[in-house]
């Protein structure tokens, strides 16, 4: 679960609201990273309410970015097993072994398996499948039922499919914030070079999200 305590108002004594109507909306945790983001004339690195974000919902502790960025293929790997003790995951090869589709992937040790080598006791989606293909390495000895789960973003020039809900400070790094994936927005609550930014492209990336004045 991600922690939810690091958002940080940046000005006045209340946050802004950008929504107009919030019972009737979806926001979810998620992070956001602090690339592309310029610091200000106090040196802080602000991602303001109302901006366009870009992230996997399949992968959240992968850091969100602004709409419009140029990314790199990012891959998180985590093991579930008493005998591997590490595994490590190369982005670019799992990006392509999955298409370039963003998301999380199980592969699950089948010792029984018996249908492919070298190694071909690791199941994704109940396929076969050599996880050296994926990029994928595993310190130790697999057992079976072991657990191999990869969250993974795509890289490339991302399109909005999110906004964000609060200011939050970046000055530091990656932090916690809420993307609002369905709602209706209020232009006139957001800053002018937020307003900027919420171009015809976004509107048409937005599907589930409305934008008044």
């Amino acid at each position: 679960m991600l922690n939810q305590t690091e958002f940080r108002v940046t000005s006045g004594t209340t946050r802004k609201i950008i929504l107009v109507d919030e019972k009737n909306s979806t926001a979810v945790s998620c992070k956001v990273s602090n690339e592309g983001i310029d610091a200000g004339s106090d040196g802080r690195k602000i991602v303001k309410a109302g901006t366009p974000l870009y992230g996997s919902f399949e992968a959240r502790n992968n850091p969100f970015v602004v709409s419009g960025s140029s990314i790199s293929p990012a891959a998180t790997a985590n093991v579930t097993s008493q005998t591997i003790t590490a595994v490590t995951v190369d982005a670019s090869t799992f990006s392509s072994a999955v298409s370039a589709e963003s998301g999380t992937y199980e592969f699950v040790y089948d010792a029984d398996s018996q249908s492919q080598t070298p190694d071909p006791s690791w199941k994704l989606d109940s396929s076969d499948v050599d996880i050296a293909d994926y990029g994928i390495v595993a310190t130790g000895t697999e057992s079976d039922g072991d657990k191999i789960s990869v969250s993974f973003t795509a890289g490339g020039t991302v399109d909005a499919n999110c906004i964000l809900l609060h200011d939050v400070d970046v000055t530091s790094g990656t932090k916690n914030a809420q993307a609002v994936i369905f709602g209706t927005i209020d232009l006139n609550k957001l800053d002018a070079d937020v307003q900027t930014l919420i171009t015809s492209d976004v509107k048409s990336s937005l599907k589930m999200i409305q934008f008044i004045r």
